[in-house]
Formats: C-alpha cells, sequence, structure tokens
C-alpha cells in the first residue's frame, strides 16, 4: 500500500561514500532504520535501528549479503520493494506489514535510488520508521468515531421509538382496565403490556448506550454489586455450572452509576453462563485492588497512574475464536441468528466501562474458556449503603430469557 507522503527525491553521493567513516557515524545514530543495498542486490549498510525494529537479535554481519538473506525483509516485502527500485531507479514510499511471534509491526519505508557523480547507479538506500503505534491510535480514533456516529443515530431512532412504546403502553392498560380480571382478553392485554415494558428497557440501554441519558454516580463498594447480582442470576444460571467467587480486597469502592454496574455484571454473568450451555463447567468471578504504574497504563489510552480494582469473569466454554476476537466489542456484530442475539451486549459493556473511566480486556483460547477484565479507578469516600432488593417478577423473566448472549 502507497503511503500518502510524497516519496523522497533521488540521491547523489561520491563513489565510496557510504564506507566513510562520516556516513557510518551518521547512520548507527540515526533514529530510524538504515539499510543501504548496492547496485547488485547486495547489504553494504544495515544499523542496529534497523535491526531492532525487524526483531533481529545481536550484531549479525551482513555485508556484502543479498538483501534476501534476512527472511524479515522477504517476509515484509521490502526486499522486493528494493529491488523494484534497482529496475525502475524511481523513488517510493510505501507501507508494509512484519508479523512477528507476538505482534504485527507496521512499517513505512522510503526508497530512494542513489547515483553516484556520473550518473551511475550506487544502488537503493532505504529508511524504515515503525509506525505501529500511529496505527493503533488510528484505528483507535476511528473505531471512536464509528461507535459515536452508531450511538447518535441509535439515541435519535430510540427516543421516538420510546414515544411510540409509551403511547401502546398506556392505551393497553386502558384498554385492560375496562375488561373484567380473568377475562382472556384481559390476560392477552397483559402480556402486551409485559412487553412493551421489556421493550422500554432495551430503549433505556441503547439511550446510555449512546450517552444520551446523565449517569448518577455515588460511591459503591463493587463487591456488594457483584454478589447482589450472582444472587439476582442463581434462578438464571444452569444448576450444572459451578460459581467461584474470589474477592480479596476492601478497597474496591468506585464512583459509579449503580445500575450501570449491574447492566455491566449481568451481561459478563449470563454470558458466561451462556457459553457453557451445553456443557458442565465453572463460572468464576474475583475482585482485587492493584496499583497501576506508567507501564501497565500504557496498554490502555484513557488510564493514568494510580490505584485500580479489577473485576474478572471467567468461564471454561468452548472460547472465542481469534479471528472474531478483536470484532466482539463491534456494534451489532454476532456469530449467532438474529432470534439468539441482537449484538450490543458486549459494545454495552464496552461503553459502561469507558463512562467509567475505565478499561475492559479479553483473553480467550479455543477450548480455554475465556476471561473479561475490568479495570475501574478507586476512590477514597467512604461507600453508600447499597440494600439489595429481591428481583421482580418481570426482573426474573427477563434474566431467564436474556438475550445478550456470548457473542
Amino acid at each position: 500500500m502507497t503511503a500518502n507522503s510524497a516519496p523522497p527525491k533521488e540521491r547523489r553521493m561520491p563513489a565510496g561514500s557510504t564506507t566513510s567513516d562520516h556516513y557510518k557515524t551518521i547512520v548507527d545514530t540515526a533514529p530510524l532504520g538504515v539499510l543501504f543495498v548496492n547496485s547488485l542486490g547486495r547489504i553494504e549498510t544495515v544499523n542496529a535501528k534497523l535491526l531492532a525494529i525487524l526483531g533481529i537479535a545481536g550484531d549479525g554481519d551482513f555485508q556484502a549479503k543479498e538483501v534476501s538473506s534476512l527472511p524479515q525483509l522477504i517476509d515484509s516485502g521490502i526486499a522486493d520493494d528494493v529491488r523494484r527500485c534497482l529496475e525502475n531507479q524511481k523513488p517510493t514510499c510505501l507501507e508494509r506489514r512484519l508479523r512477528k511471534t507476538d505482534a504485527i509491526v507496521h512499517l513505512r519505508c522510503h526508497l530512494t535510488p542513489v547515483f553516484d557523480e556520473g550518473d551511475g547507479s550506487c544502488g537503493v538506500q532505504a529508511i524504515v520508521e515503525d509506525i505501529s503505534e500511529s496505527k493503533r491510535v488510528e484505528h483507535q480514533v476511528r473505531k471512536v468515531d464509528k461507535l459515536e456516529s452508531i450511538g447518535n443515530f441509535a439515541g435519535g431512532i430510540a427516543h421516538d421509538f420510546s414515544a411510540i412504546l409509551w403511547k401502546i403502553l398506556s392505551n393497553t392498560e386502558l384498554a385492560a382496565a375496562e375488561i373484567p380480571p380473568g377475562h382472556a382478553a384481559r390476560y392477552h392485554l397483559e402480556q402486551v403490556a409485559d412487553a412493551c415494558r421489556r421493550a422500554q428497557e432495551l430503549v433505556q440501554e441503547i439511550l446510555r448506550f449512546s450517552r444520551r441519558t446523565e449517569q448518577k454516580r455515588k460511591p459503591i463498594r463493587l463487591s456488594a454489586i457483584a454478589q447482589d447480582a450472582l444472587r439476582y442470576l442463581e434462578a438464571a444460571i444452569p444448576p450444572d455450572i459451578e460459581i467461584h467467587q474470589h474477592i480479596s480486597t476492601t478497597q474496591d469502592t468506585i464512583l459509579a452509576d449503580v445500575a450501570g454496574i449491574n447492566r455491566l455484571l449481568m451481561h459478563l454473568l449470563l454470558n458466561a453462563s451462556h457459553a457453557m450451555r451445553d456443557t458442565e463447567g465453572i463460572l468464576e468471578i474475583s475482585i482485587e485492588d492493584v496499583v497501576l504504574g506508567d507501564e501497565e497504563v500504557s496498554r490502555h489510552g484513557n488510564l493514568v497512574p494510580g490505584q485500580y480494582v479489577i473485576l474478572t469473569v471467567m468461564d471454561t466454554g468452548p472460547g472465542i475464536p481469534s479471528k472474531i476476537l478483536t470484532r466482539i466489542f463491534d456494534p451489532f456484530f454476532t456469530t449467532k441468528t438474529s432470534d439468539e442475539h441482537t449484538g450490543t451486549g458486549l459494545t454495552i459493556v464496552n461503553a459502561i466501562v469507558n463512562a467509567h473511566d475505565g478499561a475492559l480486556t479479553v483473553h480467550s483460547e479455543p477450548g480455554k474458556g475465556a476471561m473479561f477484565h475490568v479495570i475501574l479507578p478507586i476512590i477514597a469516600p467512604e461507600p453508600e449503603s447499597i440494600k439489595p432488593q429481591p428481583p421482580t417478577k418481570q426482573t426474573q423473566t427477563i434474566l431467564t430469557n436474556r438475550l445478550f448472549h456470548y457473542i
């Protein structure tokens, strides 16, 4: 893929310049990777920075070797780019990717043909830059813009749909009041009213996802919310799934919207149980406090060094295939049929975590289950007491028939 930046102009240098001490000093101290290949396709110069970018350990002697002697140059396509530049003698700027063991490195390569004072070809100079971080930031910006657009669109529809539901619900209740108790028609109208209320809950989730509703936050103990959620979900979780709790901290006070954290827990716990619906398994929830430094928070764009609490929900289900692991938080993405799943559950979880200035990570391997980590900042004030409320009949029905399943 050709980059947007303009290609460099051709260079001219006296014969023997690439072997001079002055040239070597400049190359060795350069902040970018430097490769010089002569007109015969043999390497004359390669600096330590380029070896580090390519993931080559040590200071190997590549002098006079073919440009294809470095497998990383072949795998990234840079070796072929150098040969083409030697043939057409045209400067160019390209972006390439190199797959390492643990990551994909994005590279920007500036190729410049070099001529001597008599217009004879000396070779090609390649300046290689690791642009992986800028690519990561660019991807995050596009993702945020996409979510914001979807949120605005969904929020507008949800407002209109809420007004329609209110009219249906109010007229249904008025009609039911005119019919004697026990009449079949009244029963059917009550079913319509219950469906409207469930639809209103879905509308509220969409509005929260679109961030059009203000959150009322207060200090709460995350462990108290988690234990309440587990009690509410006992009827919805199959009996052959073991539930393990590991709460190893009392420093788990967070400033949060109680309803939002409840919703987050419900989604994650029900996702985990649904992943094990066809087999026995273990659902584990743990809470611990940690202190994150500069290195740890650098992996998350919105975190700062400080004290955090980590909520982990783990299951022993089949796991999530690696090819879709990066897409599970995308709005409306699902591998299931539309009657099983709407594809918004994990998107809402991610939105709730972001709204609480936290971070959400997932680790999964096929056949080894999945593990979700929710990282939230701790606050100092004492939490307000939260009195558990028994679930209503309507809430129990919603939990039992919950649509937000595992991806």
